[in-house]
């Protein structure tokens, strides 16, 4: 069974491969995995989604980081959810047995969160936001991305998973001068960045503490890659199958 992986920034897909990385390109990771980097949003997913399932995805996995609402969740955690809930109110199921597999074979290297992941429409950059959304769903992280290819998976009728790794816990900040660095896509611009590091200095320890956070995540990602490989836990699926 073909799996189709999106990510929806470079630096999230760098654990994966070598090969230069361009947006909704789709890069292939071997004979049975194909990767697409989406930029971020809801759309870029679906869009990314809809690509690798147009070149023969038979199965579907959201892969990258996440911004914690549940204050006791730490940077580097893995969340493993159940479902995903959509801006709107929706809620998807991942494929279980995928799941179940992939937390036999990852429970003893890392913390894993099985907690519910929700949908944003945009970037929950502050404290007062992640507290607010926890508030009112109790789920245990946000991303931008995962909701839809859940949405898509549903549609299709094909397995869906989501693998998302925690970087900033809910009582941190996001600096100021790394989110006016965005572009549309959610790359970093580095000139902006460093023209604004340098009228905002303050934000240097945010921006330290954000990239230690960081690190802690993927080191999570590359114990998942090493423990399951590019497949992610997904080749048994072609066997069910096929059965």
């Amino acid at each position: 069974m073909q799996l189709g992986i999106v990510a929806a920034l470079r630096d999230e897909a760098r654990l994966l491969t070598h090969q230069p990385l361009v947006l909704y390109q789709t890069v292939s990771l071997g004979d049975d995995v194909s990767l697409q980097v989406s930029g971020m949003g809801h759309d870029r997913a679906r869009t990314a989604g809809e690509a690798l399932i147009a070149k023969g995805a038979q199965a579907l996995l959201s892969w990258g980081t996440a911004a914690a609402l549940d204050p006791a969740i730490l940077p580097g955690t893995l969340v493993l959810p159940h479902e995903v809930f959509s801006a709107d109110g929706c809620h998807y199921s991942v494929d279980h047995a995928w799941r179940d597999r992939v937390l036999s074979h990852l429970s003893a290297s890392m913390p894993i969160h099985q907690g519910p992941l929700c949908a944003s429409d945009s970037v929950l950059d502050s404290p007062a936001a992640k507290a607010g959304l926890f508030a009112q769903n109790g789920c245990a992280a946000v991303d931008m991305e995962s909701a839809a290819l859940a949405r898509l998976a549903s549609e299709r009728g094909l397995p869906f998973l989501c693998l998302r790794y925690i970087v900033d816990p809910a009582d941190m900040a996001l600096p100021g001068s790394l989110m006016s660095s965005l572009d549309d896509d959610g790359q970093v611009r580095p000139l902006r960045l460093l023209g604004q590091l340098i009228t905002h200095p303050r934000d240097l320890l945010a921006l330290a503490r954000l990239a230690k956070a960081f690190g802690e995540a993927k080191k999570s990602m590359q114990r998942t890659l090493d423990t399951l490989g590019p497949e992610l836990g997904s080749l048994p699926l072609a066997r069910s199958a096929s059965a």
